[in-house]
């Protein structure tokens, strides 16, 4: 068990040394080795598991079927497994059927209509209404309208502006 530990502990420096990687994705790339090598010991019954396309497309099965991960979790695995078996171990996936994937689910804006809006808009009052009719009128994001200024603010211009994190240079809006 030392052996695993210390094994992935380099794969992981191997990750950030060659720069790989995004040195945040790293750890869930040696997390994601460790749970497939894991289940791979348990299903064959040995502390060194043999690797196959089989065995992978069976422990991403299980991901989607067993532990109901979503698509991009299960998507993260296999990247993490695939660079193991290519670039680690020299094993060739090519043959690794389709098998059973994790389903995206459907992803729907949800966008207020402007009468809905103004509902809203209107049962408000004081500083969150403010901020609300900043955000929606002038198209700033939350963070920006937290850190905007008094001298932000030009009221015979109509226009906001002002330096934000999120985005390079000053940005400037028309205010609602």
């Amino acid at each position: 068990m030392r052996e695993l530990e210390s094994s992935l502990q380099q794969f992981g420096e191997f990750l950030l040394k060659a720069q790989l990687v995004r040195p945040a994705a790293a750890p869930y790339f040696v997390r994601w080795v460790r749970r497939f090598l894991d289940y791979a010991a348990k299903q064959q019954g040995v502390p060194q598991p043999r690797v196959a396309s089989e065995v992978v497309r069976d422990f991403l099965a299980h991901l989607a079927v067993r532990q109901q991960v979503s698509a991009s979790t299960q998507n993260q695995a296999f990247c993490a497994i695939l660079f193991l078996c290519r670039e680690v171990l020299g094993v060739n996936l090519d043959s690794l059927s389709p098998g059973v994937r994790a389903k995206r689910g459907e992803c729907l804006p949800m966008v207020m209509s402007m009468p809905e809006t103004m509902a809203l808009l209107g049962a408000m009052s004081g500083t969150p209404r403010l901020m609300a009719a900043l955000i929606y009128g002038g198209g700033l994001r939350v963070t920006e309208c937290c850190e905007l200024r008094i001298k932000d603010l030009d009221f015979d211009q109509e226009w906001t502006s002002g330096r934000f994190r999120n985005t390079s240079g000053t940005r400037a809006s028309r205010q609602p």
